[in-house]
């Protein structure tokens, strides 16, 4: 074996002890995150709540079955918004698609624009209507189709709930929200 051989051994080992550091660490901070924030007590919050009773009041005034990605709700997923444990919280996520955390306030405690909080409820809402975990191709289209409808509803006399043209906060809790919350 020449010196070469050994020196390409070395590194291909040292590369991969890296590769394991790092990957390590990733897992260790993302634990960390999922132990805090099941730790994170639910807060009443009466933002959160009028939020809640807008999407459930838009949601019983469906007159005509939903359709494409949506279809779930036309059975037992239409009563999921009903079950939700609704709370404030320090970012926003969703729990065992039971319980949703709702970052709604600004670092100055002011709430957040409607529109932008209507965009991250009707994200939160997808993850706990589509049975897959994750940004998965058909949680992005149940997301999609759920901007959609609460945007423009085509079901007559079901009135709209958000406004998707409206810009959403570039800095909302501390993420990009262009990346966390787009479909």
């Amino acid at each position: 074996m020449t010196g070469n051989h050994i020196l390409q051994i070395i590194l291909n080992l040292m590369v991969v002890v890296i590769l394991f550091v790092i990957l390590y660490i990733f897992v260790d901070i993302t634990l960390e995150k999922y132990e805090e924030m099941q730790d994170e007590p639910c807060l009443y919050d009466p933002k959160v709540q009028e939020l809640k009773q807008i999407v459930e009041k838009w949601m019983e005034s469906r007159l005509i079955p939903w359709t494409g990605h949506l279809e779930c709700l036309n059975h037992k997923k239409k009563e999921t918004i009903k079950h939700l444990r609704m709370c404030k919280g320090s970012s926003s996520y969703t729990i065992d698609k039971e319980q949703v955390y709702l970052c709604v306030k600004d670092d100055n405690d002011e709430y957040y624009d409607y529109d932008m909080l209507m965009h991250v409820l009707l994200h939160e809402l997808a993850h706990a209507i589509c049975d897959e975990i994750g940004h998965t191709k058909k949680f992005d289209d149940i997301f999609t189709d759920l901007m959609d409808e609460a945007h423009n509803p085509s079901c007559t006399g079901q009135k709209p709930i958000y406004d998707k043209k409206a810009p959403l906060d570039k800095n909302y809790c501390g993420t990009n929200a262009s990346d966390s919350y787009s479909a």
